[in-house]
C-alpha cells in the first residue's frame, strides 16, 4: 500500500468520523428541543414529534398514559425501512445513528421531565392555560424550539444524513 493511498484513506475515515458526529450532535439539538419545548406545550412542527404529539393527545386524555416519544421511536423506525428500500444504504447508515439518538435522547429528557427539573413548569402551565400570559410563554416556547430543531437538521444535512421522521421522504 502507498503513502498516497493510506493518506486517501486517512482523509476519508476523518471526514466520515466528522459526518457520524453532526448527525448525532445534530439529533441531540433536536431532541431538546423538540422535548423541551415543543412536546410538552403541545406545540406542532410538521414533524415526526408532533405526529407523536397528536397521537399522545388522544391517548393520554383518554388513558392517562404519555406515549409522545414511543410514536416516534415507532415512527422512526418505520420510515428508516422505507429510506433503507428507497435512497441507499449510504444514506441509510448515517441515518441509521439518527434512527438511535434522537429516539433515545428525546424519550430520555421527555420521561425525567428535564424541563420541569430545570424550571420551566411554569412557562408550561402558562403555554397551556393560554390566555394573555400564555401567549408570550408559548411564543417563547415556539421560537426556541423551532429555533433547536432548525439547528439540529441542519446539522444532520451538514453531516450526509439526517434526523430521520419525514426527512427521510
Amino acid at each position: 500500500m502507498s503513502t498516497q493511498e493510506i493518506i486517501v484513506n486517512k482523509k476519508s475515515i476523518i471526514k466520515e468520523t466528522a459526518n457520524v458526529l453532526l448527525v448525532i450532535f445534530g439529533c441531540v439539538v433536536m431532541a431538546f428541543g423538540d422535548a423541551l419545548f415543543l412536546a410538552p406545550c403541545g406545540i406542532i412542527s410538521g414533524g415526526i414529534s408532533s405526529v407523536g404529539i397528536i397521537v399522545n393527545y388522544w391517548i393520554e386524555s383518554a388513558t392517562g398514559f404519555r406515549c409522545t416519544d414511543i410514536v416516534v421511536a415507532v415512527s422512526q423506525i418505520v420510515l428508516w425501512v422505507v429510506g433503507l428500500v428507497v435512497i441507499g444504504k449510504k444514506f441509510s447508515l448515517h441515518t441509521l445513528v439518527a434512527l438511535i439518538v434522537y429516539p433515545s435522547v428525546f424519550s430520555a429528557i421527555y420521561r425525567l421531565n428535564l424541563g420541569e427539573l430545570v424550571g420551566m413548569g411554569d412557562i408550561y402551565a402558562k403555554a397551556i392555560a393560554g390566555g394573555s400570559e400564555g401567549i408570550g410563554s408559548l411564543l417563547l416556547c415556539c421560537v426556541a424550539g423551532g429555533i433547536l430543531c432548525g439547528a439540529g437538521v441542519a446539522l444532520a444535512y451538514k453531516g450526509n444524513g439526517s434526523t430521520g421522521g419525514f426527512n427521510i421522504i
